[in-house]
C-alpha cells in the first residue's frame, strides 16, 4: 500500500486496520515479527499514517498521551514477564487489564477505534499466548509510537506526507 500526497490515494483507518489483521491472521503474534510492521512503509508506519490522515476531529485522534500510557503500561508488563522462558504461558488477567485500559480509552474516544480493534486484536487469548507473542505485540506498539512521533511532527510542520 502506497501513500501519496492525495488523501483520495491513502487508505482509511479501518482499511490500514484490515491489513493488519490479514497480515496477522489467526496466528501467533510470535509470528508477526518486526519485519513485517516495522519497516519503512511497513505495517506500523502504515497504520500511523492512516490515523493522522483521518483525524480532522479532536475526537478522532491518536492522543500522543495516551499512546504512551498504553506503551508504558506495556513495556511495564514486559519488565514483569521479563525472567519467564518464551514459551511459557502468561497470566491473562494481567493482559486482560491492558484491554480493559484500551476499552476505556476508547469509549472516552481518547483513542480512535481502529487503534483499539488492532491492539486488542494483537492482544486476543489465541494470539497472544507466551512471552514471544507478548514481545512481538510490544516491538508492534514501539513501531507504531515511533511513526506516530514522526509522522505527526512532519505533518505539523508542512501539512502533508513525502513518500
Amino acid at each position: 500500500m502506497t501513500y501519496l500526497n492525495r488523501p483520495e490515494q491513502r487508505p482509511s483507518r479501518d482499511e490500514a486496520a484490515q491489513e493488519i489483521f490479514q497480515a496477522i491472521g489467526s496466528g501467533r503474534m510470535k509470528d508477526f515479527t518486526p519485519d513485517k510492521f516495522a519497516e519503512h512503509n511497513g505495517l506500523a508506519e502504515q497504520f500511523v499514517k492512516a490515523l493522522l490522515a483521518d483525524d480532522k476531529q479532536a475526537k478522532d485522534k491518536l492522543n500522543p498521551t495516551q499512546l504512551r500510557k498504553i506503551f508504558h503500561y506495556v513495556k511495564k508488563l514486559q519488565q514483569g514477564f521479563r525472567n519467564r522462558p518464551k514459551d511459557e504461558k502468561l497470566p491473562r488477567a494481567e493482559i486482560a487489564l491492558l484491554s480493559a485500559q484500551l476499552a476505556y480509552a476508547s469509549g472516552r474516544k481518547l483513542i480512535p477505534d481502529p487503534f483499539y480493534q488492532v491492539v486488542t486484536y494483537c492482544l486476543d487469548a489465541t494470539r497472544c499466548q507466551t512471552k514471544e507473542d507478548f514481545e512481538n505485540v510490544s516491538l508492534f506498539l514501539e513501531a507504531i509510537l515511533a511513526y506516530h512521533k514522526y509522522w505527526s511532527e512532519q505533518k505539523k510542520q508542512d501539512g502533508g506526507y513525502d513518500d
